[in-house]
């Protein structure tokens, strides 16, 4: 049964996505949460970030001050621990970066890569892997994004097809589900790896910098999230348009209600929607169960 109310307004969602048991897809998962408004602290938990050499605050994308961090490239990262544990199946990580200048480093496997957040140890013979997300820094494939499956002696690279400048904002992200590896750049999905080789590290993450070969990356990093689940490409293209100032194609927001012993007791935003001038009608979709 389908029906709409105009009793039902966006007053009524609202008290539903207010309720304890509502959810977003933003923070669902959402295991550490970086915006550097003027620190390293992580918002969403206890994993709040550690500096490390030449690492200053600086201007985000909008040009706020004190919003962003700029790293030297030479011996600037941030520790955040580790949030996502030590051999996570499902992951998701993002963030937004503006490239200075490229790494000349490189593993004996690979170009050379802005690493972006890694959890490498700082000896490669101690053994440790971990799904990098960085930037290729040379070769034909220079400023694209990159999730590399990166383990001692070991490296399968996911490369996407988007060529980045240097100096300009852009946002990547990185997502792990159990063996499959996917790269996005600015929301879009641009490859897709499978890989069985197990990744695991007790090392703590870092933002900026890769223990394995003692690289660091000179840029900008804002909004770095890290998710234990992975998401999925719409979930991706509308955290994409949410960070990047609201701007998107106008479209109805979606919920999945909870329902005990037939009441609506939350529900899990599955789409923030986007274009909306007055409060929107809610149109409760089936019933007599669950969703």
């Amino acid at each position: 049964m389908i029906f709409r109310s105009p009793i039902l307004t966006a007053a009524l969602l609202a008290i539903l996505l207010t309720n304890a048991n509502a959810q977003s897809f933003l923070t669902n998962g959402l295991v550490a949460y970086y915006p550097f408004n003027g620190n390293a602290n992580d918002v969403v938990g206890t994993n709040n970030g550690t500096i490390f050499g030449g690492v200053a605050l600086a201007p985000d994308r909008f040009e706020t001050p004190n919003s962003a961090y700029v790293f030297n490239g030479v011996d600037g990262y941030i520790d955040i621990g580790s949030p996502a544990g030590n051999s996570p199946v499902y992951l998701t990580e993002t963030a937004w970066v503006k490239i200075l200048s490229r790494e000349p480093i490189s593993e004996p496997v690979s170009p050379p890569i802005d690493v972006i957040i890694s959890k490498r140890e700082a000896n490669a013979s101690i053994g440790s892997g971990w799904p990098d997300l960085g930037i290729i820094a040379s070769g034909q494939y220079t400023g694209a994004g990159v999730l590399s499956v990166d383990a001692d002696f070991y490296q399968n690279d996911c490369i996407g097809k988007t060529l980045n400048p240097t100096n300009v904002w852009f946002f990547l992200c990185g997502v792990v589900s159990n063996g499959t590896y996917q790269i996005y750049v600015n929301g879009a999905l641009e490859n897709t790896l499978t890989d069985s080789h197990i990744l695991s590290s007790a090392e703590h993450m870092y933002l900026m910098h890769c223990g394995s070969f003692y690289a660091y990356c000179h840029g900008v990093l804002d909004d770095v999230r890290i998710y234990n689940r992975a998401l999925s490409t719409n979930e991706i293209a509308l955290l994409y348009s949410y960070q990047s100032g609201g701007f998107c194609s106008p479209h109805a927001a979606e919920a999945s209600a909870f329902v005990t012993n037939g009441f609506v007791v939350g529900a899990t935003i599955t789409d923030i929607g986007c274009g909306y001038t007055n409060a929107p009608l809610v149109l409760i979709a089936g019933g007599g169960g669950s969703n």
